[in-house]
């Protein structure tokens, strides 16, 4: 039995300008991470083919807003729940990094737990 990856993206700015008490987690159920966000964000499913065919479902949590430095912020993390093959999880991150790359993202954490 191959094992489960909980990959979580986390696109975030610099967060100096967030207010201390907001803190509204987001953790999925079937995924082990939690993060928070400052105000609540929205929440939406995607399903999305796999290499073989495979739909994925994916938890989605996004979060636009303007904070106190007068910028507007993005917040978004996401939670796949993903059969792979063992080796491969360099290649998920990579892919992973290059898409947030390709978003013009910055300060983008991309990590895989297994």
């Amino acid at each position: 039995m191959r094992p489960n990856i909980l990959v979580l993206a986390v696109m975030t700015v610099f967060l100096l300008a967030l207010p201390a008490a907001a803190q509204v987690p987001f953790g999925p159920e079937g995924c082990e991470f939690e993060v928070w966000f400052v105000q609540p964000p929205s929440v939406s499913k995607a399903s999305v083919p796999s290499d073989d065919g495979r739909l994925l479902e994916t938890t989605i949590a996004e979060l636009n807003l303007v904070l106190n430095d007068g910028l507007a912020h993005y917040f978004r993390a996401e939670c796949t729940n993903v059969q792979f093959e063992q080796g491969s999880t360099e290649a998920m991150v990579a892919d992973m990094t290059d898409l947030a790359s390709m978003n013009n993202l910055q300060n983008v954490k991309v990590w895989a737990e297994e």
